[in-house]
């Protein structure tokens, strides 16, 4: 079983259909109530996430999954509002590749989405799903890729500092102000798309499907340095 979010590099025997991967960052200081809607709005965005079965990655006397119920959903709220690192999978039994995973570490909470795709436009899923979350709680930070490529490492960063690109990378007013002039950003070398919450999308890969080609990863690098961004100069985004 894949005791993770997602897979933190690329699977040997991937799966022979796309799996979508979005990774949500946000700041912590929410109340439990607050992550508990976050979590209700998750599962109505897309009912495929419905689980079944969960994880409690971060409980070292869990040695098996567990039958979910939604009972259980007020400890998951109280473990992302609280001040210990947390992290619950929740998934579907007759099926692994579509699963939740909420995270608690340090100052950031996150949400770790994998869906199978059966079609349908991944920018404008991603961009829906921020916006059903901004009258809840605002989504710092948004990535999209493919679960399966070198692209996944992305899952082990954040807000504390992004070392590599996903296809598709959002930041709210807050993060995106934190990289200097708003104009600045918007004139970077990929298509760059108003976002919710004030905030914008950088289009760095159009189809986030596969390993990158040779253009694509040169995009990529392009986008890296007009960012700041070398190996030893993570992207870094405030808390405030």
């Amino acid at each position: 079983m894949n005791n993770g979010s997602l897979s933190a590099s690329p699977d040997p025997h991937p799966p022979s259909f796309p799996v979508l991967g979005i990774e949500l960052r946000f700041r912590s200081g929410p109340p439990p109530e607050t992550w508990l809607r976050v979590l209700q709005r998750i599962l109505e965005w897309n009912p495929q996430l419905q689980p079944t079965t969960l994880y409690r990655n971060s409980d070292p006397q869990a040695e098996e999954p567990e039958p979910w119920t939604e009972s259980l959903a007020p400890q998951v709220a109280q473990g992302l509002a609280g001040s210990k690192s947390f992290s619950w999978m929740l998934f579907r039994h007759d099926n692994e590749e579509q699963r939740l995973t909420l995270r608690r570490q340090g100052d950031e909470i996150s949400a770790s989405i994998a869906l199978p795709w059966s079609g349908g436009d991944p920018q404008s899923s991603l961009l829906d799903l921020i916006e059903r979350l901004q009258d809840i709680v605002p989504v710092a930070l948004g990535m999209l890729f493919d679960a399966y490529s070198p692209e996944a490492e992305v899952i082990l960063q954040g807000l504390g500092g992004l070392r590599d690109l996903p296809a598709l990378l959002y930041l709210d007013s807050a993060a995106a102000a934190a990289l200097g002039e708003p104009e600045r950003l918007r004139r970077a070398p990929c298509p760059v798309i108003d976002a919710p919450g004030n905030g914008v999308l950088l289009v760095i890969r159009e189809n986030p499907w596969g390993n990158p080609t040779p253009e694509q990863r040169a995009r990529t690098r392009s986008v890296a340095i007009y960012l700041g961004i070398t190996p030893g100069n993570p992207l870094k985004f405030t808390f405030s």
